[in-house]
């Protein structure tokens, strides 16, 4: 007799697939709209790195296509609390991937959809049925990935942009002792950076934003809000500060390339202060790993009553 039980989960299987690809086929546009989109949405500098991440990482070569045709979906999609919140983030970080808004949630799209299958996958062979928390986690914590990577992205970058600030402030303040305006050392120091550190790009970001007809008091202040590091923020104050009372400006680069060393070093020894305590739960499991290491087949042999300790 057919047993309709042990069907269940293909027929629960099928389904799920006919539905996604019927959310293929009528809610993701074509593949026009999706270049189009791509030329409207992202700047020259981005589209050229966005093509430059397709050459050199084969995996993205076929990611951001999809990402294109899940991100046009987006387009229309106002979010006036969390699409302020997002683009903020990912300014900050860089646009990592090339990512804006769209093709952000796109990501968040197919993460979630990633994370919905592996849960399937996961319900199909250990569970042998279909289990609604699991899928639920699953697709949850494929939806939040996406989160914790842009969040990390962002942490990240402003850790360098911080390690990075004392020296690049010590050229600046080299080439302004030498005779150049603050905007010429900081054009000097651009140009002569052959890196790809996050504090050239955000440097030059600034000269663009210069030359197109912003002063440049607005420029350092939009540059210290976008990046959100208060050692920055404090600078570009203090330098505002500065030329709006006469003070030389390489003095007060020095005095704030000082501090932030002195903080720096202060932070380090707070983390290192602070070692010994978060290291006491990893201790733990380390030594009762090696007692059962040790110990394990002697505590089981004694109750099995083999020999006596």
């Amino acid at each position: 007799m057919l047993n309709v039980t042990a069907w269940l989960p293909f027929v629960a299987m099928a389904l799920l697939v006919g539905a996604v690809l019927l959310c293929m086929r009528y809610l993701i546009p074509s593949k026009e709209a999706a270049e189009a989109f791509f030329n409207e949405t992202l700047d020259t500098h981005r589209r050229n790195k966005w093509e430059q991440l397709a050459r050199e990482k084969l995996i993205l070569r076929y990611l951001q296509p999809i990402l294109l045709l899940l991100g046009t979906s987006f387009r229309n999609w106002s979010a006036p609390d969390y699409r302020p919140q997002v683009t903020r983030k990912l300014v900050a970080a860089g646009f990592p991937l090339a990512l804006n808004f769209e093709t952000y949630c796109g990501l968040i799209v197919l993460s979630a959809a990633g994370g919905l299958l592996l849960g399937i996958y996961i319900s199909l062979g250990l569970l042998q049925e279909m289990s609604p928390p699991l899928l639920v986690l699953g697709l949850s914590g494929g939806a939040y990935m996406p989160v914790l990577w842009l969040n990390e992205k962002l942490q990240q970058r402003r850790w360098q942009i911080s390690k990075e600030l004392p020296y690049k402030i010590d050229l600046i303040t080299l080439c302004v002792e030498a005779g150049l305006d603050l905007q010429s050392a900081i054009e000097h120091v651009v140009k002569r950076d052959t890196t790809d550190s996050p504090l050239r790009e955000e440097l030059f970001h600034m000269l663009q934003e210069i030359r197109v007809g912003k002063t440049r008091r607005v420029a350092l202040r939009e540059m210290s809000e976008r990046l959100g590091i208060d050692s920055l923020t404090s600078l570009v104050g203090n330098i505002n500060q500065a030329e709006a009372m006469g003070t030389p400006v390489g003095h007060v680069l020095r005095v704030q390339a000082d501090m932030m060393r002195v903080q720096r070093s202060n932070r380090a020894e707070k983390l290192a202060g602070e070692a010994p305590v978060k290291i006491i739960f990893p201790l733990l499991f380390i030594f009762m790993a090696v007692c059962l290491v040790l110990f394990g087949s002697i505590i089981v042999r004694s109750y099995y009553g083999e020999f006596d300790i």
